[in-house]
């Protein structure tokens, strides 16, 4: 699942303040962010009305930098620590392995969850077949499946 958030810059400085999950008003200086939850994360809503991300315990995850360059976002919750992959930008073409990677899933779990089988998902990821060249039903499943847009997964030259 694709989701957007905002990087928010303190005011005082440069320096990156937190992440958060609702656009900030306008007079905040902010960084979108288009992030791949990883499987089985969700998100929902405190009891506050706050938009919320929720780890498949159902624990309360926040957002967080670190790295040495502060670049990497975490997803870190009471009893774990993941890394969140960043989403390709709009109109960026993301290859069928790279996408079911960066959603944590095996070609037999993908195989599995789209219905699409693993020998078509093999084929593709080695670059035997094209991914727009199949059923767009097939396609539509795999997008489903890894929780990306249809569009990203083919090349307009395909």
């Amino acid at each position: 699942m694709i989701i957007y958030a905002y990087q928010v810059r303190a005011a005082s400085s440069n320096e990156i303040d937190n992440i958060v999950l609702r656009r900030p008003d306008d007079d905040v200086i902010y960084t979108d962010l288009r992030l791949v939850l990883p499987q089985n994360y969700t998100l929902g809503e405190t009891h506050s009305g706050e938009p919320a991300i929720y780890d498949e315990m159902g624990e309360y995850v926040s957002l967080c930098l670190g790295g040495s360059r502060r670049s990497i976002v975490f997803a870190v919750s009471a009893t774990r620590r993941r890394v969140v992959k960043q989403a390709p930008r709009d109109g960026y073409v993301v290859p069928l392995r790279e996408a079911r990677l960066a959603a944590g899933l095996t070609v037999k779990q993908l195989s599995d969850a789209s219905g699409v089988y693993s020998r078509q998902i093999q084929s593709i990821e080695a670059g035997r077949t094209f991914a727009g060249n199949m059923s767009a039903r097939n396609l539509l499943a795999l997008a489903d499946a890894i929780g990306v847009d249809i569009r990203t997964l083919i090349d307009k030259d395909d």
